[in-house]
């Protein structure tokens, strides 16, 4: 699997383009170079363009992998809103175990599939802000 960051869109969102045939060691070496970079910050938002990729052969061992590395750097990820898109329609049962995973093992990251691009930055730009708002209307009330 390969894969290009596209920072053109900062602070909004970074957007990544991958391609390829998806493996679970390239997965987490794309999301250690981003989690890495000198533009990433906990909360940032992501667009993952996934519709140049194959699909993922082992789905099982692919998905639990990718649940535990999410929930080693959940405080690096932060309140991250990932959305991601593909083609052909997804397997909804690795998603939600993916989505329900994250979230069970503490990260407060959200990762949401669409077959548009439209629709996610759309998902992005609005949901994502709401979240932003939130956050600062908690935070506020602690003072």
């Amino acid at each position: 699997m390969e894969w290009t960051i596209d920072k053109s869109r900062l602070p909004s969102f970074i957007r990544v383009e991958t391609r390829g045939e998806p493996q679970l060691k390239d997965l987490m070496d794309m999301w250690q170079e981003i989690l890495e970079s000198d533009f990433w910050k906990p909360g940032l938002n992501v667009l993952v363009d996934n519709r140049k990729l194959g699909q993922i052969k082992e789905r099982d061992r692919f998905t639990l992998g990718a649940i535990e590395f999410f929930a080693a750097h959940r405080k690096i990820l932060g309140t991250a809103c990932i959305a991601a898109i593909r083609n052909e329609p997804t397997n909804d049962k690795y998603v939600r175990l993916f989505q329900y995973g994250v979230t069970l093992k503490g990260s407060d990251a959200v990762l949401e599939i669409f077959s548009s691009e439209t629709e996610a930055i759309t998902w992005l730009e609005h949901y994502c802000k709401a979240g932003e708002t939130k956050d600062w209307a908690v935070a506020a009330s602690d003072k």
